[in-house]
């Protein structure tokens, strides 16, 4: 889980979405965790799933 960098208006780069996305480790592409959409590609998607925190522990619901 990371963030991703945004253009801005004066051409720059910026540092945003800070634990919204979801970068693969292989190729690099980015997600957004919520909606599972590629940011490099939107008509792309990864398959999401519901998660349940209790007592500090994260279950994936499947």
């Amino acid at each position: 889980m990371t963030g991703t960098t945004l253009s801005a208006r004066d051409f720059s780069f910026v540092y945003g979405m800070a634990g919204r996305i979801l970068r693969c480790a292989w190729h690099g592409w980015e997600f957004e965790i919520e909606s599972g959409r590629c940011l490099p590609d939107p008509r792309m998607r990864a398959k999401t799933y519901p998660v349940v925190e209790q007592n500090g522990s994260v279950y994936v619901v499947m």
